[in-house]
């Protein structure tokens, strides 16, 4: 141990001990080793360059290792501060110097715009990244103006409907709304689904103008449609079935009935079951036929229109509607019984057919029809002069078929698992 320490063991202190480091054999590489034993004196002095080079390099890494342990980093932040901030200040802000220090180096933004935030620096993301709490007004209107214009093209539809059916001529409500969604999906296609739920929403009869007196009540009853309209449309509520925009409008007139007329005095309660003490007088054996012959052939023409031109379902069962009613009116009395008979069930099998082929296949579509006759013969006495009667009989029809029919399995289906 003595020895160790430099001391001989009489206490003398010896001399002390030869550094290896500096030894001229000792960690010699074949290169030096080989230069040493030339015994020139080329190879003295390469020898002694080598352990020269040698010794600076670790003299040098030992002052660079010095130097960075003495840097004040606090100092060099604020230099490159100094440095970046003026130019990054105004045009490019998520590029500034000071956004990527570290949160032990938070400081007031050197531009003096704001000062840090914990929370995005923990999101690593900066102040500017986060969404503007600010109103914006123009950027709200762009956002909601889509809806606006759907809003507008139900009231306005439904204006233009029961102008048709209340005045002038008064032609039949079932023949007003086939006028109307023909002439929207002329101008306007793509309003072609709200204009059908405003044409069906004027639908209110003339024979019974108690339920919808005026174009005031008009408004009120729009109004709750596009709402309604516009909630099924977002959320798909019954995506694919015809009579989801009579329903619609079926859904906002009883609503106004319910919450606004009964209460006020204008509707009595009874109103709803106004038909039902001669309901056995309604339903006979010539309506029946006319109901099923009727329903059946819209139901089928509307599908093949669909099929063969390619137009949207409201298009299509707007135009069959209309062409088989004008063929009626043409060949039948228009101030017979029959014509209005045949008119609800023509609108009733429009609906029917205007379903996609996902929700009802082509080769089921008229017993669709055949169902929803008998949803009408049913509620015959009921809500007689509401608007929509006939497309919700049609959506019954359609989620009935739906419910209780098995799975078909479609050609496409089949030619895959063969």
């Amino acid at each position: 141990m003595l020895a160790m320490l430099g001391f001989a063991r009489d206490g003398t202190e010896t001399a002390p001990p030869p550094d290896r480091r500096r030894s001229s054999v000792a960690f010699q590489t074949p290169r030096e080793a080989s230069t040493r034993h030339i015994g020139d004196g080329r190879g003295s002095m390469r020898e002694g360059s080598t352990r020269n080079t040698r010794e600076g390099s670790a003299r040098d890494m030992g002052d660079i290792h010095r130097d960075l342990t003495r840097i004040d980093w606090r100092a060099f932040a604020d230099q490159g501060e100094a440095k970046h901030g003026g130019d990054l200040c105004g045009d490019e802000p998520k590029k500034r110097f000071w956004l990527r220090r570290p949160a032990w180096m938070q400081k007031k933004d050197p531009c003096g715009l704001e000062e840090w935030n914990p929370r995005a620096l923990q999101n690593e993301r900066s102040v500017l990244d986060a969404p503007n709490s600010v109103f914006d007004i123009k950027k709200t209107w762009a956002e909601m103006l889509p809806y606006v214009i759907e809003c507008l093209g139900v009231i306005l539809s439904a204006y233009f409907s029961y102008s048709i059916a209340h005045f002038g001529p008064k032609v039949e409500p079932q023949l007003a709304w086939a006028i109307t969604v023909t002439l929207a999906s002329l101008y306007q296609p793509n309003m072609v689904e709200a204009t059908t739920v405003g044409a069906i929403t004027g639908m209110s009869s003339h024979r019974h103008p108690e339920v919808v007196p005026d174009f005031g009540w008009l408004a009120l009853v729009a109004i709750f449609a596009s709402a309604l309209w516009l909630a099924a449309r977002h959320w798909k509520i019954a995506e694919g079935n015809g009579g989801r925009y009579g329903t619609v409008a079926f859904i906002a007139t009883n609503i106004v009935v319910v919450v606004i007329m009964i209460p006020a005095g204008i509707l009595p309660w009874k109103r709803f079951s106004a038909g039902l003490d001669h309901w056995h007088s309604m339903v006979r054996i010539g309506l029946v036929l006319r109901y099923l012959a009727s329903s059946v052939a819209a139901a089928v023409l509307t599908r093949m229109t669909k099929i063969a031109t390619g137009h949207p379902s409201a298009t299509a069962g707007a135009m069959s509607a209309l062409l088989i009613t004008l063929l009626v009116l043409a060949i039948l009395n228009t101030k017979g019984e029959w014509v209005y008979d045949v008119t609800q069930a023509v609108t009733m099998g429009a609906f029917v057919g205007m379903s996609d082929a996902n929700v009802l296949i082509s080769s089921r579509v008229p017993l669709a029809g055949v169902i929803a006759v008998g949803y009408r013969l049913l509620t015959a006495p009921f809500c007689e002069g509401f608007a929509g009667i006939e497309a919700f009989c049609a959506f019954l029809a359609v989620a009935t078929h739906r419910v209780c029919q098995p799975r078909q399995e479609s050609l496409f289906e089949r030619n895959a698992a063969s």
